[in-house]
């Protein structure tokens, strides 16, 4: 799933602007990519090569 949203700037004046793009992706293996090599939790990724 891929969430895309726009990335707003709003100056001193009040004023709104788009300054880019940010897509939020969400998937099932996210939560092994951000878990350090100190202490690895069981996996639910495939064996590597």
């Amino acid at each position: 799933m891929e969430i895309a949203e726009n990335l707003a700037y709003e100056n001193t004046s009040g004023e709104l602007a788009t300054v880019g793009q940010v897509f939020l992706v969400y998937s099932s293996w996210a939560v092994d990519v951000a878990v350090g090599d100190s202490c690895p939790p069981p996996t639910n990724l495939p064996p590597g090569d």
